[in-house]
């Protein structure tokens, strides 16, 4: 169970400082421009999907490469199915509801923005990578 742990470790956090770090940097920008939560929840979730699929999809391709014999680029669409199969539901429960309304109840409980936002995000991670870990071990016969 412990190598499992360290191969997630891993696997997702790199990705997850960066996205990590620009949903709060978008959606406290947000917020500070509109004054609307909303807005700003759906605007950090947003970033933060390009953060964090951004830094696996580079992570993978980079694997995929120094893995390959001749490079082309259907290495990549494989790359880019792989990521969709091991992360597709998770992450459309995730973006349309989850994340956003996370960040959402953390930011109207707590006064200060950027420590909501936070816990919003910690508390979106535990549903979300609960999904995607069983996701990713349930589709592995699929992303070879």
């Amino acid at each position: 169970m412990w190598h499992k742990f360290l191969f997630y470790l891993k696997r997702y956090g790199v990705a997850e400082l960066v996205g990590g770090l620009i949903v709060i940097i978008i959606s406290s920008l947000v917020y500070y421009f509109s004054g609307n939560k909303i807005l700003a929840a759906y605007a950090g979730a947003f970033g933060e999907n390009i953060g964090f699929y951004g830094a696996i999809i580079f992570g993978d391709i980079y694997k995929a490469r120094k893995q390959a014999e001749h490079w082309s680029w259907s290495h990549i669409w494989r790359v880019l199915r792989n990521v969709m199969i091991e992360f597709g539901g998770a992450e459309f429960l995730d973006s349309l509801l989850v994340r956003p309304g996370f960040i959402f109840l953390g930011t109207t409980m707590f006064e200060n923005y950027q420590l909501g936002a936070l816990c919003g995000v910690v508390a979106a991670d535990i549903v979300f990578y609960g999904l995607a870990v069983l996701s990713s071990e349930l589709t592995k016969r699929f992303r070879k």
